[in-house]
């Protein structure tokens, strides 16, 4: 035989081979056009069609090499090939499924697919019956057919193929899945898909002689004609356990994807929670009901892309489903890395670590984000935190705690690295540790020490015999451990340790909906009234925020006027006339006398509430400014089983984004690094040429993966969080509706309980003592203080701030993010020649101490350079000239000219322009950056052409004399250093 010809699919199948089809849930009639049972001769013909001539004998017949090695498949199989893309005929490509497949020699596994020899791998474009045909018509409201003028040019009188009709609809979606059967499940289900046979096979790259790549990247063409036209695009790859398979599927879905993205295609990524692994599965599970809402719930790639930073991919060393963790350590881990839910007894296995610890002569370090924390955990280990040193009779001998703000020699703790070689390092709640290692404010003024000291003691640590590092969290993921391992220096294994265990029937949380609070507060007041003793988690304690602790104890007091309160916030555990002054380490003790408490996130780790019997529920108010997992951690503060009640806002203040508010660690890093040099290079200061602009790569990294996370879950804070609470395996419910007039009356009298207690809060600011230079530097340090001293102190940091008298609406200004408003618009105006000198000085001041180091995302934080610059470019000062007026027709080229800028817009200024923004709405998001609007004035024209007109904006706040007070300050300060300078 010639096995050269290849037959045409005759279209017979036998009964088995059709039924596994069918069990991956593939419509009969896609079935019998794709699918064929082959044996003998014919089998092999279909894999040995591309070989070269240099393997076949004269007579035309391959040689025995390949007879031996594809004799398996004369024994019986299931053939599929579908049509060529490129020709739109039958495709000679495709892949056999032998029923006694060979087994691979190095992996000892069984080969399931085979694939035609020597040639390039191409895609399944599975040939699709008419009804299938209609039914993705439908779905998209799509004709099937050409119009008679595109017929006639194409001297055709008969639709086009169903492939050429998907190629000239870019409107309707691609989803790319592995292996043909899933793509006949997609197809089935009314879905245009192909099918890779891998997941790499999307793209090649072009390699050289020695193996190394000698090219960029490129979709292969099958897939590259698909992508066009702004097509949807979405990858609907198989769902794996495995952390190596897991990982090699999101670098070929991330891989993919860029390349569409290129061609101007939008990448959209399927995932279900479910235990089906592959989309087959899934439907056969749970219906195409199921799948429509997977569709629906489909990610961007950018967001996608931030769910994996917050993911754990290594492989444990030891897995467990414990109620209490219990594992034993190797003596040769020295990395070591826990992940356990919560309540899972973490602490107390630290605590039999650092026993043993201290009888092997090791000092141990505890190093925590929050004192409370601190202070708890060194309480159950037995060691000295810091602050209690001095008067404990070990002092610090055994080892000390401390808060991450004190990894500096200038701190109380005097930190020093050199001092603990073969120590044991203790990292709880390690994601959150890191976090405000690399981001908080607290760490802001001495972050370049602090790093360099961290880096300095992991190094000194891991680098010695007996030295470990722990790092525990109950989300931990690859973020923390590979960050403790590129400071390290050397290659290092960690010892991963998971514990899966899940509680069969999770915690009830109820989930209330809406645009604010109000039904889960109106439930919460119906529990109090039943006799409900509820822990209230809020998210804000300030009082000018509606939902806050402050005013939910006064509005809770007038509704329950003989119930015991107790408000647990920053304010009322330093403040000493407050019943919750230093509850922290007694919180089981105090609670139980209580009815209702209320907590802001100074109650969100590393506190456990073990009370049982006491409290009925745990209710979250969730506004947007915690991280996502800070949410769910406040609500597992009550360790008892009892139903817990949450509303959260849908997405994320935009205050509570980081950096540009990206969800790419590339465009994040990207906007940094530009930011940094734009300002330093606008300051043109010789002396700053050979500052280290590349200060610890591998944290800035880290601060970058863990921002696109966060940035991820605030565009889509609700859903983070529900499902967050999912995988620990809580049961959602969706509430009742509760009647919107009780929502609207408690929304109402909580707005006016906030703006009574916020209006008295600003008046007694502006009436407080304003104290002199030396008493306010002793009130920012004091740590304990009443709500007199707070006002004072706030008052003096005001004054200096603004040079103006303080009266309650200055106060009320100042919360609104004036401050920041107002230095823009001083330094774009008269105070221009100042800004050099301004920015300067913070520079200058971050390099002494940081040692010739700055720290970018806080130096960009506070430089204004390039943002003043920005503006310049703009000419935003167009729009303060009097009686001016604008309209968007007016406007059309110059925000055509700032769209084009639309990524330096957002790198430098943090605002968000979009293409479809009118020109107005571009001056209006430029101007608020400096406090300012243009007031509507009129509209003008004939009815259906009429334009509206605005106004230059109306500066009425003052601000002119807080200008005037700065120049002069500025002024002053310049004359004393140029004599100084002299």
């Amino acid at each position: 035989m010639n096995y050269r010809q290849i037959p045409q699919n005759v279209g017979s199948i036998l009964p088995k081979h059709f039924q596994e089809w069918r069990q991956s849930a593939v419509d009969p009639d896609i079935i019998q056009a794709n699918v064929t049972s082959l044996d003998g001769d014919a089998a092999i013909e279909r894999l040995i069609y591309a070989l070269p001539d240099s393997e076949r004998r004269n007579d035309g017949r391959i040689r025995d090499k390949w007879l031996r090695k594809y004799r398996h498949v004369e024994q019986g199989g299931w053939w599929c090939s579908g049509i060529d893309l490129l020709a739109f005929e039958e495709s000679e490509w495709g892949c056999f499924k032998p029923d006694c497949p060979r087994r691979d020699r190095k992996k000892g596994k069984p080969i399931k697919y085979e694939h035609p020899a020597q040639t390039q791998t191409e895609l399944f474009a599975l040939r699709v019956p008419e009804r299938i045909w209609d039914k993705i018509a439908a779905r998209y409201g799509v004709k099937r057919y050409l119009s008679p003028l595109a017929l006639r040019l194409r001297d055709r009188q008969q639709p086009v193929s169903f492939w050429e009709w998907i190629i000239k609809h870019p409107e309707i979606p691609i989803f790319i899945t592995e292996g043909a059967k899933k793509a006949g499940a997609l197809l089935s289900a009314g879905f245009a898909a192909v099918a890779l046979p891998g997941v790499f096979n999307g793209y090649r790259q072009r390699r050289g002689f020695d193996g190394q790549v000698a090219g960029l990247p490129r979709l292969i063409p099958q897939l590259e004609v698909l992508a066009k036209g702004e097509r949807d695009i979405y990858f609907c790859f198989d769902r794996d356990e495995k952390p190596k398979t897991i990982a090699n599927v999101n670098h070929a879905i991330t891989k993919t994807a860029q390349l569409v993205s290129r061609l101007g295609c939008a990448p959209r990524v399927l995932s279900w929670n479910v235990s089906s692994k592959g989309v087959d599965d899934l439907v056969m599970a749970l219906g195409r009901e199921f799948l429509e809402q997977v569709v629906r719930d489909a990610l961007s790639l950018e967001t996608w892309q931030a769910r994996q930073y917050g993911r754990l991919f290594y492989p444990p060393d030891l897995k467990l489903c414990l109620r209490y963790l219990v594992a034993p350590l190797p003596p040769s881990a020295q990395l070591i890395a826990v992940k356990s839910p919560k309540d899972t007894g973490k602490t107390e296995w630290l605590s039999q670590q650092v026993v043993q610890a201290i009888r092997n002569g090791q000092r141990v370090l505890v190093l925590v984000h929050r004192t409370q924390l601190g202070e708890a955990l060194c309480q159950r280990f037995g060691i000295d935190y810091v602050t209690a040193m001095r008067n404990s009779p070990t002092r610090g001998v055994l080892g000390i705690g401390l808060c991450v703000d004190s990894l500096h020699p200038n701190s109380q703790a005097q930190f020093d690295p050199e001092d603990w070689h073969d120590a044991v390092v203790i990292i709880d709640e390690a994601e959150q540790v890191f976090w405000h290692l690399l981001n908080s404010n607290t760490c802001r003024k001495e972050r370049v020490s602090i790093l360099r000291n961290f880096k300095a003691l992991i190094q000194n640590v891991l680098n010695s015999d007996e030295g470990k590092v722990f790092l525990s969290d109950a989300d931990l993921s690859d973020i923390a451990i590979d960050y403790v391992r590129s400071l390290v220096g050397f290659p290092i294994r960690p010892h991963v340790i998971v514990n899966d265990w899940r509680p069969t029937s999770g915690k009830q949380v109820t989930v209330y909906e809406g645009s604010n609070p109000s039904s889960l507060v109106a439930a919460l007041v119906e529990d109090i009234h039943r006799g409900g003793v509820p822990f209230v988690c809020c998210s804000a304690q300030k009082m000018k925020s509606n939902w806050g602790t402050y005013n939910l104890e006064c509005y809770l007091k007038k509704r329950f006027p003989n119930k015991k309160i107790l408000r647990i916030d920053s304010q009322t555990v330093s403040n000493p006339n407050h019943p919750a002054c230093g509850c922290m380490n007694k919180l089981n003790e105090i609670l139980p006398h209580y009815d209702v408490v209320l907590a802001s996130p100074s109650v969100e780790t590393g506190v456990s509430i073990d009370i049982q019997r006491h409290f009925t529920g745990v209710w979250g108010i969730a506004q947007g400014v915690q991280a996502a997992d800070s949410v769910r951690q406040a609500l597992a503060r009550v360790r008892e089983y009892v139903p817990r009640y949450l509303w959260a806002r849908e997405q994320g203040f935009n205050g509570s984004r980081i950096g540009n508010g990206s969800t790419s660690i590339k465009s994040l890093l990207r906007s940094q690094h530009k930011l940094c040099r734009a300002n330093i290079a606008l300051l043109r200061e010789s002396e700053f040429e050979d500052l280290d602009l590349d200060f610890q790569p591998e944290s800035l990294k880290t601060w970058a993966k863990r921002a696109v996370a966060i940035n991820h879950s605030m565009r889509c804070y609700r859903q983070t969080i529900v499902e967050g609470l999912k995988r620990e395996g809580h049961q959602i419910i969706k509430a009742a509706e509760q009647l919107e007039a009780e929502q609207q009356e408690i929304q109402e009298e909580l707005k006016a309980t906030k703006n009574g207690n916020y209006e008295r809060h600003c008046q007694e600011v502006s009436a407080s003592n304003n104290p002199d230079d030396r008493s306010l530097e002793l009130l920012k340090e004091k740590r304990s203080k009443t709500e007199a001293e707070r006002n004072e102190e706030r008052k003096g940091t005001l004054s200096r701030r603004y040079q103006i008298e303080i009266t309650p609406e200055v106060v009320k200004r100042d919360d609104k993010g004036w401050y920041g408003q107002l230095q823009l618009h001083y330094y774009l105006t008269i105070g221009d020649q100042f800004l050099k000198a301004r920015d300067t000085k913070v520079l200058r001041s971050q390099l002494d101490r940081g040692e010739g180091a700055i720290w970018k995302p806080d130096f960009n934080s506070r430089a204004l350079s390039a943002q003043v610059k920005v503006l310049e470019l703009f000419e935003i000062e167009r729009f303060w000239v009097k009686d001016a007026t604008f309209t968007s027709q007016k406007l059309a080229e110059w925000a055509d000219f700032v769209k084009a800028h639309a990524w330096e817009v957002k790198a430098i200024l943090g605002v968000t322009i979009n293409h479809k923004d009118s020109p107005m709405a571009v001056a209006q998001l430029l101007l608020s950056k400096l406090g300012l609007k243009m007031p509507f004035l009129y509209k003008r024209g004939k009815r259906g052409e009429q334009q509206r007109v605005y106004g230059a904006p109306v500066i009425d706040d003052g601000r002119d004399e807080i200008f005037e007070k700065w120049q002069q300050r500025d002024e002053r300060t310049e004359r004393t250093e140029g004599l100084q300078a002299s």
